[in-house]
Parts: C-alpha cells; structure tokens; sequence
C-alpha cells in the first residue's frame, strides 16, 4: 500500500522546497503556502496580473544558481514576513 514518507511546499516558484511535519490543504484544492510568490524576469513581455509560463519566472532550470535561496533566507534577508502574512513550516 502506499504512503507518505515525506512533505514539501514550494513557497517560492521553482525555488528549493521546504520540508514540511503537516500541510493544509484549502478548500479549491491548493496547499496552503505554496507556491504564494514568483520572481519573473523583467523583461518577459507578460503583463504583470497575467499568468506566466514557469520559464518566464526565475526557476532552477533556467537560473540554477539560485538554489542556494530558500524562501526562508529570503524573509530573513528582506524582513518581510509579517508583511505578507505566511505561516512556514
């Protein structure tokens, strides 16, 4: 029988994952804290309330030296947390 062995949230778009002990899954089906903030390139031409293709976006795959970031170290760099209202793991 399958199951769970581990459990991860991308806070940031294809940013590292956050390890996570319990996930709460909203009512539309989404994980909450998942996925909440995307850095595109500016220059990709899609207004700002479109939606992007995952290559428009900052991602590993295409800016792997980013993998060093976690969305962690980006609240502590920033100091945004209480801002943005995010609950981590």
């Amino acid at each position: 029988m399958p199951r769970v062995v581990a459990l991860y949230r991308y806070p940031v778009k294809s940013f590292t994952p956050e390890a996570c002990d319990v996930l709460t899954v909203l009512e539309e089906g989404r994980i909450a804290g998942d996925r909440v903030l995307g850095i595109r390139f500016a220059n990709s031409g899609v207004p700002d309330d479109a939606w992007s293709k995952k290559h428009d976006f900052i991602a590993l795959v295409n800016t792997p030296a980013w993998r060093v970031l976690s969305f962690a170290s980006i609240i502590q760099r920033f100091g945004c947390r209480s801002a943005w209202k995010i609950q981590c793991c």
